[in-house]
Formats: structure tokens, sequence, C-alpha cells
């Protein structure tokens, strides 16, 4: 059973195909149509091929943000 490469899902209901150049499988219609956008300005290989930069994933910039809202714990015995 294929899977999205973006949302996880498998293809029960949705149709999920490779795209041109990268060959990744993506939900093209139905439930997950935003699969589709966010491959195309994020995917490295992709945008390589058509000459652009890609864009931060947002599924990176969620972890950076809970990253940076952690609080950081200071180690009190460290050397300075």
């Amino acid at each position: 059973m294929a899977k999205c490469v973006e949302c996880r899902e498998e293809d029960h209901f949705l149709r999920i195909v490779p795209i041109s150049y990268c060959e990744h499988r993506l939900c093209l219609e139905f439930r997950r149509e935003d699969c589709l956008d966010i491959h195309l300005r994020t995917c490295a290989t992709y945008c390589r091929s058509v000459g652009r930069t890609p864009e931060p994933h947002p599924r990176d910039l969620a972890r950076q943000a809970e990253e940076a809202a952690q609080p950081q714990q200071l180690d009190l015995f460290a050397e300075l």
C-alpha cells in the first residue's frame, strides 16, 4: 500500500501517486490537497530540478519553535 510522504496516510480512499522529478508519493485528491503544495515548496530534490530554493518545511518550523520554547537547563557543575 502506498503512503503519502507528507501526511503518512495510506491510500485507502485517497489518490496517492508519485509526482515528476523526485518521484515521492503524495496525496493529490480528497482530504489532503495541501500535501502537494507543501511538497512542491519544500522538497529539495524537486526544487533543485526546477531551479528553486526549497522553503523550510512546516514540520521543521514547528519542531524549532517547540525546542525554542523549552527552558534550557543550566549545568551547575560545569567547569568554567
